[in-house]
């Protein structure tokens, strides 16, 4: 009997040991998927905050660009003086 369990001991240990070899790879891919998911991430936000701030700066130049043209729009005289409108 001694035989015998010696092969099944050295049989579970020889399993075991390649499930843990194993375990350790996929952990170690996880680990990588895992940080390259968090700096896929990151980049997005970051992304997504630039092309907001940009979005930002456009509109408040769109704003003051408006403005500008509202505050000469209203300096400017009357193209042709007195005409009626139908004349102009």
């Amino acid at each position: 009997m001694t035989d015998l369990t010696k092969v099944i001991k050295s049989e579970t240990t020889t399993i075991v040991d390649g499930a843990k070899e194993r375990f350790d790879q996929v952990n170690e891919e996880l680990i990588k998927l895992c940080d390259w998911t968090k700096k896929s991430i990151d980049q997005e936000v970051q992304d997504r905050i630039a092309s907001d701030k940009a979005v930002g700066e456009i509109a408040s130049a769109t704003v003051a660009e408006i403005q500008s043209l509202k505050r000469k729009q209203k300096k400017c005289p009357a193209p042709l003086g007195t005409a009626s409108t139908k004349r102009q």
